[in-house]
Order: C-alpha cells, then sequence, then structure tokens
C-alpha cells in the first residue's frame, strides 16, 4: 500500500516538478535507455528520501544519490570489505554511505539494475575541497569496472550525504 509509505508523497512530489519541466517543453521525454534528457542533450539525474530531493542537470551523462546519515544494523555495515573501508580511512557510518550512494550514483549514470559493488576495484579515496554549483563536497572517489573507470564526489550537509558521478572535470583542491 503505497499510501503507508513514508516517501510516497516527496516521490509525487518531485516526479511532479520533473513532470511540469517536460509538459513545459524544457525536457525532451527519454533517451534511447529510458533516461530524462533535456531538449538541448543535457541529462539529469534525480534521488529523494523523506523530506528531500537532490536533482542535477548536466551536459554529460550524470548520477546522483542522496540519503540520510543513520547508523542502522552490523549486516549492513559489513555489506562492503574491509579493504575499502580501509582506503577510507575506517569501518565506520560515514564511509559506508559514501560508498553507498557511489555506488548508487554510478548505477544512476549508466541506468544499471542489479548491478552488485562486488564488480567495482576502489581505486582511490580523497579527502578534497571542491563547491560544485556552490554545492560543498569533502571526497572524491576513483571505481573501476570491466576497464572504465567512474569518477564520484560525495558531500555531507546536516545528516544527509550525497553523492554525484560524473565524467566532466571538476575542480578541487586535496586536503592533506
Amino acid at each position: 500500500n503505497l499510501q503507508n509509505k513514508p516517501f510516497f508523497c516527496e516521490s509525487v512530489f518531485a516526479r511532479g516538478i520533473i513532470s511540469e519541466y517536460i509538459w513545459n517543453g524544457y525536457l525532451s521525454q527519454e533517451d534511447e535507455n529510458w533516461a530524462p534528457i533535456f531538449h538541448d542533450s543535457n541529462f539529469w539525474s534525480l534521488s529523494h528520501k523523506t523530506g528531500c530531493v537532490f536533482v542535477w542537470v548536466s551536459d554529460s551523462e550524470i548520477g546522483v544519490d542522496i540519503e540520510y546519515l543513520l547508523e542502522k544494523s552490523h549486516e549492513l555495515i559489513s555489506l562492503f570489505p574491509q579493504k575499502m573501508y580501509d582506503m577510507c580511512g575506517g569501518k565506520n557510518w560515514k564511509n559506508f554511505y559514501t560508498l553507498w550512494t557511489s555506488f548508487e550514483a554510478i548505477q544512476k549514470m549508466r541506468r544499471w539494475k542489479d548491478i552488485s559493488w562486488e564488480e567495482f576495484t576502489l581505486l582511490s579515496f580523497e579527502l578534497i575541497k571542491a563547491d560544485i554549483s556552490e554545492i560543498p563536497f569533502q571526497t572524491r572517489t576513483l571505481y573501476e569496472r570491466k576497464g572504465k573507470n567512474y569518477q564520484v564526489f560525495t558531500g555531507f550537509l546536516e545528516n544527509k550525504v550525497y553523492s554525484v558521478c560524473t565524467s566532466q572535470n571538476i575542480d578541487y583542491e586535496i586536503m592533506t
């Protein structure tokens, strides 16, 4: 029963905003992979949770994800191998959500379904300082899957963590 789901209203609201753009002629319907695109070939990605919506528009393929930074079960934090946590600075919930939202953003950018994180190799994790469209980002991770690299920028704001997977060149400063 959708009415019992706490995110149902946010989902309807987010899709309503996107539909408004489609109806007003800003967006074409979809590309060949069923992903909505703007008339001038820009791409967009959407993620939402109860109380927040994260939408990103780009002139290249893009994927975004947003989550609340919440402690959950021990089984969930054990989803990723210790080697990945070691590269991120240790096993904790902040690093879990960095990895989780990164993989979600990659999947949205590539429009994949049912791709396991086990197919990816974490190549690097950097603490950075970057402002992309006035949104602060604190980490950059680089992943590899089947010979292709994926760059993901992750930021933290209040109790939210958000990631953007993009192939665009982004200026950032590496923090030491």
